[in-house]
């Protein structure tokens, strides 16, 4: 149970530690603190949570003494913490603590100490060993429409990873983590942390309040231990650790409505390639394993990030005024009605794309996938492609829909933007 937090140090925003308990015989006994495992975005969304919950009084049984009360806040305990740590410390504290999520399916008195139980049997060992990384809880079932287990996830990573891991090599990440699956809390991560998996290469990137660090996985041992932490999506940057400054693709993030068929999906990918090709672009496709299709065009490491979003949001907006009645250009949900969103910001410095091959934290483990732009009238849809389906498709495949994106990569030519935006 969170029963209070600290104010926030240097850069921190919002809150600093969450002050957890356990309940013992209808009493919140204290047990420590955790202040590692979030990021921006999580500590904006639960610091509202926290702040609405304030009071005076203290709810623990016996009030924390010492630096613990150093700019300490106190809650209403009615939000349970899921964290990790390494054990209990001689005066019953957690130990190395990592905040995973908060945890809506818990009855608050049902946070009680755990008690340890007879080792697990055989047919459920406690670990699994998948690519040289030892999985916990390898049973976990993180899809429960599905029955995928933490284990099968890891399995089904470490099978297609000749596939995958060339699209994370040297590219920066952003991890969605869904430690108990889809179905709980989940929460984005951007920034290296001392507690992820060995085989993580770190990569300064400096923002706008300073420089961060950020992470790449180039072997399979890393990504085994990201998922063993948690992760299910892999997102990826829009240009290589080597070149940071100077993105190598572009892609158009077709977003449906709620009420567009998919037929006009597969239309409005076709009129985008052909708008693309006419400008010189060779396009390729990808399922998004969610709503919609990303478009992408490989380009040459040449034009800065302010270049690159210019000319894709000039793509987007002549689209809208040519279709008007098939697409928007403006994020704004109500003017989606009937329409499809071409989502150019995915090519802002810093925004990210699911990676093809990725999972999808949705239900029935859909997987990006890339596709020949002929299997549109095959009925592929979106969400086509799972977990269950998706490695019969590639050990079967003779051929690469994506064989020709390295051939393909061109400039952007300023002649090609006035044609745009003429």
């Amino acid at each position: 149970m969170i029963g209070g937090f600290t104010d926030p140090q240097g850069s921190r925003h919002d809150f600093g530690a969450l002050l957890l308990g356990v309940y013992d015989e209808g009493k919140l006994v204290y047990v420590g603190r955790v202040g590692t495992g979030f990021d921006g975005d999580m500590l904006t969304r639960l610091g509202k949570q926290l702040h609405a919950l304030e009071q005076k009084a203290c709810p623990f049984d016996t009030p924390p003494v010492g630096e613990e009360l150093a700019g300490t806040h106190w809650l209403d305990p009615r939000l349970v913490a899921e964290v990790r740590f390494a054990g209990w410390t001689g005066d019953q504290r957690l130990r190395q603590a990592v905040f995973l999520g908060l945890r809506e399916d818990k009855a608050a008195q049902a946070i009680v100490k755990e008690q340890a139980m007879a080792a697990p049997s055989p047919s459920h060992p406690a670990q699994a060993i998948i690519a040289g990384v030892s999985i916990s809880h390898p049973s976990r079932i993180l899809f429960t429409d599905t029955g995928l287990s933490k284990a099968g996830l890891a399995r089904y990573y470490e099978a297609v990873a000749p596939w995958l891991m060339p699209h994370l090599l040297d590219r920066p990440l952003s991890l969605m983590r869904c430690p108990r699956g889809p179905a709980y809390s989940c929460f984005f991560q951007k920034h290296m942390e001392s507690t992820l998996p060995a085989g993580l290469t770190p990569v300064e990137i400096t923002q706008h309040d300073g420089p961060a660090q950020y992470m790449v996985a180039n072997n399979l041992k890393a990504v085994i231990g990201l998922v063993q932490m948690g992760v299910l999506e892999f997102h990826t940057w829009g240009a290589r650790r080597d070149r940071l400054d100077r993105p190598d693709r572009l892609i158009f993030d077709l977003d449906p409505g709620p009420d567009v068929p998919w037929a006009r999906m597969v239309e409005a990918a076709k009129l985008m390639r052909s708008m693309l090709k006419e400008l010189g672009f060779t396009c390729f496709l990808k399922t998004s394993g969610g709503k919609g299709l990303h478009v992408e065009v490989p380009l040459q490491r040449s034009h800065t990030w302010e270049f690159v979003k210019g000319f894709a949001q000039e793509v987007a907006q002549h689209m809208a005024d040519l279709f008007p009645d098939r697409f928007t250009a403006n994020m704004a949900k109500a003017r989606r009605h009937k329409r499809i969103y071409i989502d150019y910001l995915r090519n802002a410095e810093g925004a990210t794309a699911i990676a093809a091959f990725s999972v999808r934290a949705r239900p029935g483990a859909p997987v990006a996938v890339p596709i020949a732009w002929e299997e549109l009238a095959d009925g592929i849809r979106s969400d086509h492609f799972t977990v269950e389906n998706v490695l019969s498709r590639l050990t079967a495949q003779q051929h690469d829909p994506w064989q020709e994106y390295e051939a393909a990569r061109k400039r952007i030519t300023l002649a090609v933007r006035k044609l745009v935006a003429a």
